[in-house]
């Protein structure tokens, strides 16, 4: 689904290789690979801290917790499903997993892995992003032809949106536009004040 997925922190960049079973650290400056790390079971989905990356590994059905310096795996948790996505909330120490096959959100602590709650998705959903005041989660619902949005603080369900064939990527800018990559109909979406409004009654 993904041969490469990246995720910046700092000054380097995390890049997944799904062929490879590896991640590269990327010297942003430089542009060089200052170190690859073994992650086996086709890493897709990968999201970076100052203090931890996380990576899902579809084929293992396993999300890690790594340390950003070593790559060692300083946690992990099996998911019995389909993850792929994922995005990490720093201000309320969560990872959200997307399950491809169960039309969900795991919900997990962002240290230990554990799972806290869960949350209902359309069908197969696929990349997740949250927006740059942390305010929102959203999930490109790739089988629905939709976006799920969920209030990050709640865990509410916030506002579905319809988009183009087959949403896959998605992510927002720094105004707080959604960009959703549609790969059913060759184009993007661009959702925009929705996200800064109530649903309607």
């Amino acid at each position: 689904l993904w041969l490469a997925s990246a995720a910046v922190a700092g000054d380097v960049a995390f890049v997944t290789c799904q062929n490879g079973d590896g991640v590269s650290v990327i010297d942003l400056e430089t542009q060089e690979e200052r170190a690859r790390w073994s992650v086996p079971g086709k890493p897709a989905g990968v999201a970076a801290a100052p203090d931890a990356v996380f990576t899902v590994a579809p084929d293992a059905k396993i999300v890690r917790r790594h340390d950003p310096a070593t790559g060692n795996v300083a946690a992990q948790i099996t998911l019995d499903g389909g993850p792929i996505g994922i995005a990490h909330d720093p201000v309320r120490t969560r990872v959200f997993v997307s399950d491809w096959y169960n039309a969900r959100i795991w919900v997990l602590n962002a240290g230990t892995l554990r799972i806290e709650t869960e949350l209902t998705t359309g069908a197969a959903p696929a990349g997740l992003a949250l927006s740059p005041d942390r305010r929102f989660l959203a999930s490109a619902d790739r089988d629905a032809d939709q976006v799920s949005i969920y209030n990050a603080t709640t865990l509410a369900l916030h506002a579905r949106v319809d988009v183009g064939l087959r949403p896959f990527g998605l992510a927002f800018a720094p105004d707080g536009r959604l960009f959703v990559a549609n790969v059913g109909s060759n184009d993007v979406s661009v959702i925009g004040c929705l996200l800064y409004t109530s649903p309607s009654p």
